[in-house]
């Protein structure tokens, strides 16, 4: 059996000061819960816990949250990092799919704390650095303006108003993608994307994840066109159970780098094939898998690290990177998807 740490960041969604005083009601010892609100604070929670000798974490927050006690806990002790299970208390769950983690209720909770002090074996995660940051995902594009939108309309406006029982969940992203996105996807200049191998041999993908034609040497040139998205992932989840890199979890020595030129037709007409990553069409969405890529924008756009929003960039590098981290996955291995039809 393990000791368990509960790391919650009070600034994602789900985490109330109600939901703090329940964790520390609910955990084996009040001084199990660590509650922080900047960097500094999380940094100093995971050597507290790191010197408490703790063999798992239950992170409480989304994807960003998660990312960051993951850096931060490889920074201090890489060969020790407690399993980490994520708990579904923010705005992106990506990393809460791929490991299984319960609904946010009473109930949940408990059992997902239940989980991690348990025998349970972790599985090892891999991250793709970028920029100096450490996530299990990154892109830029629609992904990227949908996280913008979002924090404008939702967090910035509907969350602290009348209509804030709107502002969690599946409603908050479909009004964010009927007000704010679509229509920036319709009337803003389509996005360019340059993107350069910078790793080991990168290999395209066919419809079913196998390696198709000649290797692509580092300097090679992968894609050069108009982009709806580039993204790029250690796992197959991509939030809301999205099966966005169907190929990920296949791939031990690189990671996914999917780019798409799908215009918003497109996608809405294919959106349940699109969810659950059987979408196929050669003409606009390639997959390949790389060690690194370095993206270069027609433009300075924002994208995303982890779910995290970075200032906007003319371009970006990305590259696997040697660290993973030890984590609870989901009950029954990996989710992945079948090879659909092309239309």
């Amino acid at each position: 059996m393990r000791r368990v740490a509960l790391l919650l960041n009070r600034n994602a969604q789900r985490v109330t000061p109600e939901l703090v005083a329940w964790a520390r009601s609910a955990a084996a010892r009040p001084g199990d819960v660590f509650a922080t609100a900047t960097l500094e604070e999380a940094r100093a929670a995971a050597e507290a816990i790191l010197a408490g000798g703790y063999g798992a974490v239950c992170v409480g927050g989304g994807d960003g949250t998660f990312s960051r006690a993951a850096q931060d806990f490889l920074a201090l002790a890489p060969d020790h990092v407690p399993a980490l299970l994520p708990l579904r208390l923010g705005g992106g769950n990506a990393i809460h799919d791929v490991c299984g983690a319960s609904p946010p209720t009473p109930a949940g909770l408990l059992s997902d704390l239940a989980r991690a002090g348990g025998d349970e074996a972790p599985a090892p995660l891999r991250l793709i650095e970028v920029e100096g940051r450490l996530a299990h995902f990154v892109g830029t594009g629609i992904d990227a303006k949908h996280i913008e939108d979002f924090d404008a309309l939702i967090k910035g406006k509907l969350r602290n108003g009348p209509l804030r029982p709107l502002s969690r969940g599946i409603p908050a992203i479909v009004l964010t993608v009927l007000l704010r996105t679509l229509p920036r996807l319709v009337l803003e200049p389509r996005l360019c994307a340059r993107i350069v191998s910078t790793g080991a041999a990168a290999e395209r993908l066919d419809d079913a994840g196998r390696p198709t034609g000649d290797p692509l040497p580092e300097g090679a040139v992968l894609y050069d066109g108009d982009i709806t998205i580039m993204a790029a992932a250690t796992v197959s989840q991509y939030s809301r159970d999205i099966t966005f890199f169907p190929f990920a979890d296949a791939l031990s020595d690189r990671f996914q780098l999917r780019v798409s030129s799908a215009g918003p037709a497109e996608v809405l007409l294919h959106l349940p094939s699109v969810f659950d990553g059987t979408y196929r069409n050669p003409r606009t969405l390639l997959d390949f898998a790389v060690t690194g890529a370095r993206i270069e924008l027609s433009l300075p756009s924002p994208f995303h690290i982890g779910g995290d929003l970075q200032a906007a960039a003319g371009a970006f590098t990305m590259a696997l990177s040697p660290h993973v981290v030890p984590v609870l996955r989901r009950p029954g291995g990996a989710r992945s998807a079948p090879p659909a039809p092309r239309p």
